[in-house]
């Protein structure tokens, strides 16, 4: 179902929706061989995702009521004024990626 990604698939982008994982980590806590000595390994981590249909949505790399650029981050403002939030990258490059990711997912899905 699309909104079952629980893995960084290649692509960030699934369906007509943008799905974010803020996990920060790629790898898990090995199975422990004993509960006292490993206990340290695991930690409760919480997962946010959220969902924004891209069809008509617009990307603003502008702080808000202004005409300054936040440096590697940008907003997502779907049709409806849902906002992504503010999503930060931590190079220019990767910034760069995800924004060419996504206004091409959006104009292909605002000519369909």
């Amino acid at each position: 179902s699309p909104s079952d990604h629980s893995s960084g698939a290649s692509s960030p982008l699934f369906d007509s929706g943008l799905h974010l994982n803020g996990n920060t980590s790629n790898t898990a806590p090995s199975s422990p061989s004993s509960s006292t000595t490993n206990q340290s390994k695991y930690e409760k981590r919480w997962l946010d995702t959220l969902s924004l249909p891209l069809s008509m949505a617009r990307i603003s790399r502008f702080k808000t009521g202004s005409d300054k650029l936040r440096p590697n981050s940008l907003e997502i403002l779907a049709l409806h004024g849902v906002s992504s939030g503010i999503l930060q990258f931590y190079t220019a490059h990767e910034t760069a990626e995800w924004l060419r990711a996504l206004s091409t997912n959006i104009s292909n899905l605002t000519l369909e």
